[in-house]
């Protein structure tokens, strides 16, 4: 396993993600995710893994960025795992927001232009192409935008959405390889309210699958739809804390599994319930897609890619209409 390269230089700290940092290697821009090495399932024959395989990705095509080098080493006195990415050609980070998460937050807490709906849907028919891998940590975090260098500032955000590559793939796993069956201690919080049912709480019900990953792409096109972070969007839907469950409060491991249970079940019917008001803004179909994806159950899970592919026909049918 190769040592921290020595002619990467680390520019940038990425707000929203605190995994991510932009920076040159080789004279090239990147972006670099980092890990402690006890928050991977299996940190060098993993990281090996999605080198290889996201080494020869086509960033336009797949919206996945390309990795160029990964690294083993003991830094600041703990053994960390990094995966080195090249930046889209002619393309920047968005500056300080760098994500899809830290845009809609910008958003909020600035008077921010409304952006139009086939900016949105392009987005996120690209956001579900690049789901057809299993991804395991899927939120609006590990959604970097990228914006072209050389455009005018009416064409760069917050006047204009770019383009989403997907990152954080140091969890993804193919469908046969292996899987946190208790939920991962490191693993943030804060992003439960990404995970499927099954998957929440700190012993999961389901190994992962694709199917879980439909779910995360549903609460991303719902943000995208309400242009509000899913969390806020609970928070304003209910004031009573007996009613849903705040996503950043995880229950104590003594908790039974039925009560878990109950509060997993829960955040989901609250989610899908928000979801039917996006038909004022973003039209039925659009609302449909999402209901589609919230509502996926482990009976698609044999058919979960081609499950992928039908959302993705679907949001593409959105955005081409709107051209």
């Amino acid at each position: 396993m190769p040592d921290f390269p020595e002619d990467l230089q680390l520019q940038r700290f990425l707000r929203n993600e605190p995994r991510t940092d932009g920076g040159t290697y080789q004279g090239k821009s990147v972006v670099v995710e980092s890990y402690s090495t006890d928050q991977l399932l299996d940190p060098i024959e993993g990281l090996r893994d999605v080198y290889g395989i996201l080494k020869p990705v086509e960033p336009f095509g797949m919206h996945i960025l390309p990795a160029v080098a990964h690294y083993h080493s003991q830094r600041r006195g703990d053994w960390q795992c990094g995966l080195i990415s090249s930046a889209p050609p002619g393309m920047e980070i968005y500056g300080g927001v760098a994500s899809f998460a830290g845009c809609i937050q910008y958003s909020t807490n600035v008077d921010c232009i409304a952006h139009a709906l086939n900016q949105r849907f392009a987005l996120a028919a690209k956001i579900a192409t690049a789901v057809l891998y299993v991804h395991k940590s899927l939120r609006s975090n590990t959604v970097l935008m990228f914006e072209r260098a050389d455009a005018r500032s009416s064409r760069k955000f917050p006047n204009a959405l770019g383009e989403p590559f997907l990152s954080g793939f140091m969890y993804a796993r193919p469908n046969h390889a292996g899987s946190w069956q208790a939920k991962n201690p490191l693993f943030p919080d804060e992003f439960d309210i990404y995970r499927h049912p099954d998957r929440r709480g700190h012993q999961p019900a389901a190994r992962f699958s694709m199917c879980h990953d439909v779910y995360s792409l549903g609460v991303i096109l719902l943000e995208i739809g309400l242009w509000r972070r899913a969390e806020s969007a609970i928070q304003l839907q209910t004031s009573s804390p007996d009613r849903t469950p705040s996503p950043d409060c995880e229950s104590s491991p003594e908790e039974p599994d039925k009560v878990l249970a109950k509060r997993a079940q829960n955040l989901k019917e609250s989610l899908v319930n928000i979801a039917q008001s996006l038909r004022v803004n973003m039209g039925q179909k659009y609302q449909n897609v999402v209901m589609m994806c919230l509502n996926i159950g482990e009976n698609e899970e044999i058919g979960s890619e081609k499950y992928i592919k039908r959302v993705l026909e679907k949001v593409e049918d959105l955005s081409l209409a709107m051209h």
